[in-house]
């Protein structure tokens, strides 16, 4: 957490500097972390921008998630970072279980196979 707390203090104090610099006092601001973890997006993206929602999800992943994993190594201790065909691979489901379970039934009427 080294990185974003220096990340931090750097945009805090440069906010002062402007802010000083603006107006001559300082003005109460949001904290930047804040701001980097906020729910609600400052840019209003445009409903023909985003196709469809593995579009958006790509999109989100670049922006929001690719920086924090670049600077602080994630691919070195936990997964390897996400490529785009791992958005557009079909989803996969593994069944286990013990033999009498009914793993295939359930199958079945999932897929609404009738035998």
């Amino acid at each position: 957490m080294e990185g974003l707390d220096t990340l931090i203090m750097r945009k805090k104090q440069s906010s002062k500097s402007s802010s000083l610099e603006g107006n001559g006092s300082s003005s109460n601001q949001t904290s930047p972390a804040s701001q980097w973890f906020s729910s609600k997006s400052s840019k209003k993206i445009s409903l023909s921008s985003v196709t469809s929602i593995i579009d958006g999800l790509k999109r989100l992943y670049l922006q929001k998630l690719k920086p924090l994993e670049v600077t602080y190594h994630f691919n070195d201790f936990v997964s390897p970072m996400l490529k785009n065909s791992d958005f557009d691979a079909k989803p996969m489901v593994m069944l286990l279980g013990h033999i009498p379970l009914g793993k295939q039934p359930s199958l079945n009427i999932c897929l609404r196979l009738v035998i």
